[in-house]
């Protein structure tokens, strides 16, 4: 199965259970201008109204393997549960609910983005600069550049710096805006 099946297939199961979610990470780097391949896919979801046993029957129907007791422990841990398929390439499913008001806000302010024909709620653009800027990684930061170069005309700015304020990223954000500005320029002279 392909990754991008997978995905459709999950946000599809969130979309008619109302789960409120938000693909983030490299998905949704991807939606926003990164060209990169990911081999799995990273949601945030509303995990006090999922059920578990309806949402595991429904994995397991997919050809995709997790359990119960793993989706409560993540959930009761604050941390994430892991969706893996069983066949090769084996992608993974990296599930994590709502744990703090950081985590409520990257749901309310996803975009809903058409995607292979399904609209699908990805984290926006100022929130997955912020997010990949906190966490930080060569890749992360990568992400978050391209990003900003490919969102700057159609981003929040300002939300953006608060966001990223909150997240003690402030001083990467400038920096990310200087070097945005540098590329800016060099490209604007060719």
């Amino acid at each position: 199965m392909k990754i991008e099946t997978i995905l459709l297939k999950i946000s599809n199961y969130f979309e008619d259970n109302e789960i409120p979610y938000a693909i983030i990470g490299g998905f949704s780097a991807i939606v926003w201008g990164r060209g990169r391949s990911t081999y799995d896919i990273d949601i945030i979801i509303d995990h006090k109204k999922l059920k578990i046993a309806d949402f595991v029957e429904f994995v397991v129907e997919q050809g995709m393997k997790t359990s119960e007791y793993e989706l409560q422990e993540a959930f009761k841990e604050f941390s994430h549960a892991t969706i893996l398929t069983m066949d090769p390439p084996f992608y993974r499913v990296d599930l994590r609910g709502i744990y703090s008001s950081l985590d409520r806000e990257t749901i309310e302010k996803a975009e809903k983005v058409k995607f292979k024909d399904q609209n699908i709620s990805f984290a926006s653009p100022e929130t997955l600069i912020a997010h990949k800027l906190h966490f930080g990684s060569d890749r992360d930061l990568e992400d978050a550049l391209v990003v900003f170069i490919a969102q700057r005309d159609e981003m929040d700015l300002d939300y953006l710096v608060l966001l990223s304020n909150k997240l003690g990223v402030g001083k990467k954000l400038e920096r990310l805006i200087e070097i945005s500005q540098e590329d800016n320029e060099l490209h604007s002279k060719e």
